[in-house]
């Protein structure tokens, strides 16, 4: 009677060697490679504006469906800046209530510089941001309206950034407020 090789055990033709882990350096590399695909991803879901100006935030916050607006970089500043003598953008409860500005992080992939050992693959958050530099009010806040700035920086002002009425309301995250 002939044995059925099917459930007899023969020899493993690598020998007795077992799976390795992955290296750390492959990891390293594996991790990244993950990374950056999502923040390639990550990077198209903001907003560009059609050029570094006043005009085109604005634009863009009004074109915005739901007051929600996530902004690529930008800076804004000397002749983008609108009029001195304009009020700002101002949020009113008839044309829009709420507004949610938030910034998109800029990464990039490399050594972060001047830190020892930097011929590691690393990750170090990078970018300008999303930054306001003009003279006068930036934004004035209405009645029963609300204005949130995330990793905003509102600088350049010669009075106030915000100029926030009775029963408006403000909230900043990781933003900045600067002369």
């Amino acid at each position: 009677m002939r044995e059925s090789t099917a459930n007899s055990q023969q020899p493993d033709r690598r020998g007795d060697r077992t799976r390795r882990p992955m290296s750390q350096h492959s990891l390293s590399i594996f991790s990244l490679l993950l990374l950056s695909i999502l923040f390639s991803v990550d990077a198209f879901l903001c907003d560009h504006l059609a050029d570094n100006s006043w005009e085109s935030l604005i634009n863009a916050i009004e074109l915005s469906f739901d007051g929600f607006l996530m902004l690529c970089p930008f800076e804004i500043s000397g002749e983008n800046c609108p009029p001195v003598d304009e009020s700002g953008y101002t949020l009113s409860f008839e044309t829009q209530s709420n507004l949610y500005l938030m910034c998109e992080s800029v990464v990039s992939f490399g050594p972060p510089s001047g830190i020892p050992g930097g011929e590691d693959i690393s990750f170090a958050a990078t970018g300008t941001g999303c930054i306001i530099d003009c003279p006068g009010i930036h934004f004035k806040v209405g009645k029963y309206t609300s204005l949130s700035l995330d990793s905003i920086t509102l600088r350049g002002s010669t009075s106030s950034a915000i100029q926030v009425n009775n029963q408006g309301m403000v909230n900043a995250f990781n933003s900045y407020f600067q002369k």
